[in-house]
C-alpha cells in the first residue's frame, strides 16, 4: 500500500488486511490482530472466517464487490464481547474491491470506534437521566405522565423498598401486565436473577457510588414466560431525603440474546464437528453446548444401531449436577442397554411408535404426558409417550426434541428436559434442524470411517495370511510409490518382487494313498479331513517360525530360512517334520484313521517372491525346490527322507538311518537318509 496512505490510516486509528478469492489472508497490518475474535490466535496464514466470524455467509457480498455491483460494504459497531457487562472493543469494518491487485483483490479496513460508541451510550444514558430528573424537579406531573405513556420501553417507579408506584402502558406490551395490576406490588414479581438485587442496587445508586445501566436481568411475563430485559435504574430524590424514588427502565432484548445464542451454538457445534475426531466426545460436547446455551437440565441422544434400524437406544446423556438427583430413576431406566428387549423398560424405543418429530420438524412437547391412543391400557412400552411419561414422573415439565437424519434416513433423535414449565420457542427450531442434520451426517461419517478401519484391518489380516509380512510391506510400499502418477498405476501391479536366498531348507509332505481315499469319501468329508490335518501342520509352522508356501491337493510345502534369515533353518524343519508324524499319529488315534505322510527335505539356494497380476502368492523357484520334491516323491510312507546336503547339516544333533544311493528322476544317483529322531538332551 502507498506509504502516505498507510500513514494516514494509522493516524486515524485504522488498520487493513488483504484477502484472496478463497478468503486466505494475504497481507495484514499488525494492528489488525486486536480486532480478531481471538487476538492471541490470529495469524496471517489462516483464512478470514477463522478470525472474523461476522463475515461467515457474506460470500455473495464479496462476489458483488468483485463484479462491481457494490462499490463497498460496511459493518458498523461490531462488538468484541468479554465477560464484562460491556464489550471492550467496538469497530467498523469496510470491504472494498481492489481490481488492480490480482492475488488479493479484497481489502478490509478496520476502524476502532470504541470511544465513539461508549460516548454515544453515555450521552444517551445521560440524556435519559437528565430528562427524567428535569421532569421530577419541575414537578410537571402531566409531562411525566406523557413521557411514561409514550415510551416503548417499560418504566417503573418504585420506592426504596421496591414497591411499584407508577408504571407505563409499555409494561403490558412487554410483559402482559395491565399497569393497574402492578401498583403496590414488589418489583420482584417481574424481575429475577442472581444479578438483580434491590438491596444491592438501590443503596449504591442513592449514594451516587454506581450507575446501573444496561444490566441484563431475567423477567417473567404474566403467563410465566421468561424474557431477557436490559435494565437501567436511576434515583429521583423526593422532597424528603429519606423518601427517594427509583426509576427502572427496561427493554426486551430476548430476541437479540437468542440470536446471539443461536450464533454461539452454531459456531460451537460446527467447531466441534470439524475439530473433534472421537464421535462419542463430539456428541457429549454437542449435548453440553445445547443444554448450557439454551438452559436445559438434561440432554439425551437416542440412536438407531446399524443392525436395528427400527430400534432407538439412549447412547449419550449430559446432565447438570443439580438435576442428577431429580432424574436419577429416569436415567437408570434409559441407560445404554443393547441387550434383550424388556416390556417394563424404556431402554429402547421403536421408530414406528410415535417419534418426536413430524415431517422432519423439531417438536416442543408441552403436553408430553398425552397418549394418542386415548387409553392407558394400550400404551406401548416402546413408544416415545411411554418415555415422556416416565420423564414427567421424574419431574420433567418441559421437553424439546428434534430428529437426527442423514442423506438416506432418520438415525435417531435428541431430547432435552427441564424441571420448569417452558412455553414453545419456535425461533430455536431452525437451529435444531441444523444440528439434527449436521449431527446425523457427522455420525454417519464417523460410522463409515470406523467401518473402513475395520475393513482395512480385515484386508491387512487377509494379506498377511497370503504373504509374509516383510513381502507384504514391500509390495505395499512399492504400490504407494509407483501409483503417485495416474499413468503408472497399472505398472505398479506388474512389479515383480523376488529375492535370492543362498541357503534355505525346503520340505514337502504328501498324504499317502490320498487318491484311493478320495474314491471312498464324499467331497465334503474329504475336504474336512484335509483341513484337520493341514490345520495341525499350520500350527506347527507357526510354532517353529517357518513359512508355509502352499498346499497343492494333498501336498504340503513349507520352508525355513526366509523371508527372514535364520541359521537354524534346517533344524527347525527337521523338528517340525518329526512333530508332523506325531501329530498325524495322534489324529489317527482320535478318529480311528490310518493316515500316513511321505516327507522329503533338501537344503540349498532358492529364489522367492511374488509374480503375476492377480491372486498374489508367495512362491519358491530353483533346483532346491525340485530336489526337495523328489525327496518326497521317491520316499517311503511314514518316513522322512532327506538329501545328503541336509544330512550333513543335521547329523550332529539328529539320528538318521542311511538308505543308500537311489535313482532320482532328472538327478541320477543320490545318497539319501531317513530322519528318525533328535538326540536326547540328557545323552
Amino acid at each position: 500500500m502507498d506509504p502516505l496512505l498507510l500513514s494516514f490510516l494509522m493516524s486515524q486509528g485504522m488498520a487493513y488486511l488483504r484477502v484472496n478469492h478463497g478468503g486466505q489472508i494475504y497481507e495484514a497490518l499488525p494492528e489488525v490482530r486486536q480486532f480478531a475474535e481471538a487476538p492471541e490466535d490470529f495469524n496471517t496464514t489462516s483464512t478470514l472466517d477463522n478470525h472474523f466470524p461476522e463475515l461467515i455467509g457474506l460470500e455473495t457480498i464479496f462476489e458483488d464487490l468483485i463484479c462491481g455491483e457494490l462499490s463497498h460494504f460496511q459493518l458498523q459497531g461490531i462488538a468484541r464481547p468479554t465477560f464484562e457487562p460491556e464489550p471492550s472493543l467496538y469497530f467498523d469494518l469496510t470491504i472494498l474491491a481492489d481490481h488492480s491487485h490480482d492475488r488479493a483483490p479484497f481489502i478490509l479496513f478496520f476502524s476502532d470506534v470504541t470511544e465513539d460508541m461508549k460516548m454515544k451510550q453515555r450521552l444517551t444514558q445521560s440524556a435519559n437521566e437528565v430528562a427524567l430528573l428535569y421532569d421530577q424537579l419541575s414537578a410537571s406531573q402531566m409531562y411525566i405522565n406523557r413521557v411514561i405513556v409514550s415510551m416503548a420501553d417499560g418504566l417503573l417507579v418504585t420506592d426504596k423498598e421496591g414497591i411499584i408506584e407508577t408504571c407505563n402502558p409499555a409494561v403490558k406490551t412487554l410483559l402482559g401486565y395491565h399497569p393497574q395490576e402492578l401498583l403496590h406490588q414488589p418489583i420482584t414479581v417481574l424481575l429475577e436473577g442472581d444479578n438483580f438485587s434491590l438491596d444491592a442496587i438501590h443503596p449504591k445508586i442513592e449514594q451516587g457510588e454506581e450507575l446501573v445501566s444496561d444490566l441484563e436481568v431475567t423477567g417473567r411475563t404474566k403467563l410465566g414466560q421468561r424474557r431477557t430485559l436490559s435494565f437501567s435504574c436511576a434515583v429521583l430524590q423526593g422532597k424528603r431525603v429519606d423518601e427517594p424514588r427509583f426509576i427502572h427502565v427496561f427493554r426486551d432484548v430476548t430476541e437479540r440474546q437468542r440470536s446471539q445464542t443461536r450464533m454461539q451454538v452454531q459456531y460451537s457445534a460446527v467447531r466441534t464437528f470439524t475439530t473433534e475426531a472421537d464421535m462419542d466426545q463430539a456428541i457429549a460436547k454437542i449435548l453440553q453446548i445445547v443444554c448450557s446455551a439454551l438452559d436445559w437440565q438434561l440432554g439425551q441422544l437416542w440412536l438407531a444401531s446399524e443392525n436395528e434400524n427400527d430400534i432407538l437406544r439412549c447412547t449419550h446423556t449430559w446432565k447438570r449436577s443439580q438435576s442428577l438427583k431429580t432424574f436419577a430413576n429416569f436415567l437408570s431406566s434409559t441407560r445404554p442397554n443393547w441387550g434383550a428387549d424388556s416390556d417394563t423398560s424404556v431402554a429402547h424405543l421403536r421408530l414406528k411408535e410415535k417419534p418426536v418429530w413430524i415431517d422432519d420438524l423439531p417438536q416442543w412437547l408441552s403436553d408430553h404426558k398425552a397418549d394418542d391412543t386415548g387409553s392407558g391400557t394400550n400404551k406401548s412400552p416402546y413408544s416415545t409417550y411411554s418415555l415422556l411419561s416416565q420423564a414427567a414422573a421424574a419431574g420433567a415439565k418441559s421437553v424439546f426434541g428434534f430428529p437426527l437424519y442423514n442423506s438416506l434416513n432418520h438415525m435417531g433423535m435428541a431430547l432435552f428436559f427441564d424441571i420448569v414449565e417452558r412455553p414453545s420457542e419456535p425461533d430455536y427450531w431452525p437451529l435444531a434442524a441444523m444440528l439434527g442434520s449436521h449431527l446425523g451426517q457427522f455420525i454417519q461419517r464417523k460410522r463409515a470411517e470406523a467401518a473402513l478401519r475395520i475393513s482395512q484391518a480385515e484386508t491387512e489380516r487377509l494379506l498377511l495370511n497370503i504373504l509374509p509380512e516383510s513381502v507384504a510391506d514391500q509390495l505395499r510400499n512399492t504400490n504407494q510409490t509407483k501409483s503417485s502418477e495416474l499413468e503408472t498405476v497399472f505398472d505398479a501391479r506388474r512389479v515383480t518382487i523376488a529375492e535370492d536366498f543362498p541357503e534355505v531348507t525346503v520340505m514337502f509332505a504328501d498324504i499317502v494313498g490320498f487318491t484311493a481315499l478320495a474314491d471312498k469319501l464324499s467331497p465334503l468329508e474329504l475336504v474336512r479331513s484335509l483341513n484337520q490335518i493341514f490345520s495341525r501342520f499350520d500350527r506347527l509352522t507357526e510354532f517353529y517360525g517357518l513359512e508355509k508356501i502352499k498346499t497343492i491337493g494333498d501336498s504340503y510345502m513349507v520352508v525355513g530360512g526366509l523371508p527372514e534369515h535364520r541359521d537354524d533353518h534346517a533344524e527347525a524343519i527337521a523338528s517340525m517334520a518329526l512333530d508332523m508324524q506325531n501329530a498325524l499319529r495322534q489324529l489317527n488315534q482320535e478318529q480311528q484313521e490310518s493316515f500316513q505322510i511321505r516327507t522329503g527335505i533338501h537344503t540349498g539356494p532358492v529364489v522367492a517372491g511374488v509374480i503375476g497380476l492377480k491372486k498374489f502368492a508367495y512362491d519358491l523357484w530353483g533346483d532346491t525346490v525340485n530336489v526337495a520334491s523328489r525327496m518326497e516323491s521317491h520316499g517311503q510312507p511314514g518316513k522322512i527322507q532327506v538329501s545328503e546336503t541336509t544330512y550333513n547339516r543335521l547329523k550332529s544333533n539328529y539320528i538318521f538311518k542311511a538308505r543308500g544311493e537311489i535313482e532320482v528322476k532328472g538327478k541320477g544317483g543320490m545318497s539319501t537318509y531317513f530322519l528318525q529322531s533328535k538326540y536326547s538332551s540328557e545323552a
